[in-house]
């Protein structure tokens, strides 16, 4: 029992090890917080760095860990609760790296500072232990270039988007 206890917490902490946000930086990590929420023990705003309205974010994974990551962002720093979706990016067991193109039109207002949090939700296979999400943040802001209003067909993709993958980790789960 004790054995499998601490392969389940080295796994975890092995996985949370290479999982950042790169571009723009993130707020920070530390393996043994990053399945904390909102931010992976990274809880309070920091620089803000300055992105386009439509931009891409970058991400290191856990090797040999396939899964998805959620985008949301957060109007404001304010790790409120009221997080929208962004999109999300399904993760291959040989994926180290990953990006993920990011519209903010229609989520953040020009002149204006967020946040960005990226979860990963690590898919199981029958011989892990439980498996925890993990968060990372970033702070961003915005010039003149981004849109307080979207235009339907943004919204739409990025409704369907988000619906496409919570139906593929729901079947994923479905499976174990």
């Amino acid at each position: 029992m004790r054995y499998t206890v601490l392969a389940a917490l080295l796994a975890g902490t092995a996985a949370a090890n290479n999982f950042t946000i790169v571009s723009p930086p993130s707020r920070g990590y530390d393996p043994i917080q990053a399945a904390n929420a909102p931010c992976g023990g990274f809880n309070q705003p920091s620089t803000a760095s300055a992105v386009a309205a439509q931009s891409d974010l970058q991400l290191t994974v856990p090797g040999g860990s396939a899964g998805s990551i959620f985008l949301f962002y957060l109007p404001g720093n304010n790790n409120d609760t009221a997080w929208q979706p962004l999109g999300n990016v399904t993760v291959s067991s040989t994926d180290t790296k990953v990006t993920a193109k990011v519209n903010y039109n229609g989520k953040a207002s020009p002149h204006t500072n967020g946040t960005v949090q990226a979860t990963f939700y690590p898919l199981m296979n029958t011989t892990d232990a439980q498996v925890l999400p993990l968060f990372q943040c970033a702070d961003v802001q915005f010039g003149d270039d981004v849109n307080a209003s979207e235009s339907a067909s943004d919204g739409s993709l990025v409704r369907h988007t988000f619906a496409a993958a919570t139906l593929t980790l729901l079947a994923a789960l479905a499976q174990l």
